[in-house]
């Protein structure tokens, strides 16, 4: 994976129960020296794994604490919470395209806590912004 030692790896996925285990069953067989992820040999510690739907999932029940709607989804919800931008890709299950969503996901919702994404103003109108409460700035308070 990285010849030089220096590896630092943070993993982003939508399964934290199985994409880890799959990539680390591919490293076992075909990088045999590596340690599995998300090990950095240059730190000698394990770095950061981010599942997605948890982050969502917070997001969304700060605003909805009884949310429980399996078939309209995190992703959905915070796109009626927040005026987010249109992602260019399709969540169909081919790497590629789920890769490129896992990320813009991640993005997005590093946007939303650093107050560059805006939450739509409660009265639907989208053009009517205010800014959410940093979630740090939330979690002091309480």
């Amino acid at each position: 994976m990285n010849s030089g030692g220096n590896l630092m790896l943070h993993i982003v996925t939508d399964n934290k129960l199985s994409d880890p285990v799959f990539v680390n069953i591919l490293m076992k067989k075909y990088c045999p020296t590596e340690l599995p992820l998300p090990h950095g040999r240059l730190t000698q510690k394990y770095g950061a794994l981010w599942e997605i739907h948890s982050m969502q999932w917070m997001l969304v029940m700060m605003h909805d604490p009884q949310f429980i709607d399996k078939k309209r989804g995190f992703a959905k919800a915070l796109s009626e919470i927040y005026d987010l931008p249109k992602c260019k890709k399709q969540h169909d299950h081919r790497a590629v395209n789920d890769a490129y969503t896992i990320g813009w996901e991640l993005q997005i919702i590093f946007d939303i806590l650093s107050g560059k994404i805006s939450q739509k103003s409660e009265e639907g109108n989208k053009n009517k912004k205010r800014k959410v409460n940093n979630v740090a700035t939330i979690i002091n308070q309480n």
